[in-house]
């Protein structure tokens, strides 16, 4: 736990699993997103999000929902969503939360 893992748009840290807090299938997460990340949705998994700095926008669905420090979050289930960086800068510190996760739940749109 506590190393960054790039991947494709955004960078997450692992700050605690499901084991660790007791609740399965459960993680927490630090993330950033640099260009942002692509339209997916999950079948099973809600994801709660926090922001802490930087600025951006969340597609979902058919909304669309400015991002800026304090603003935070939930995405149930089914709902297609698309996190978008306004700018040069990193659009982060999100701290996000996931539950009900499997590495299969990601649906890219």
């Amino acid at each position: 736990m506590g190393l960054w893992v790039q991947k494709e748009g955004y960078d997450t840290c692992l700050q605690a699993t499901g084991e660790v807090m007791q609740s399965p299938n459960t993680e927490v997460y630090l993330i950033r997103f640099r260009e942002g990340k692509f339209s997916h949705y999950h079948k099973s998994t809600t994801e709660f999000f926090h922001f802490t700095a930087g600025s951006g926008r969340i597609l979902m669905d058919d909304r669309e929902v400015e991002l800026y420090p304090g603003v935070s979050l939930v995405i149930p289930p089914y709902v297609k969503h698309m996190f978008i960086n306004n700018s040069n800068d990193i659009l982060l510190e999100a701290v996000m939360v996931k539950t009900n996760t499997h590495p299969e739940d990601t649906f890219i749109v």
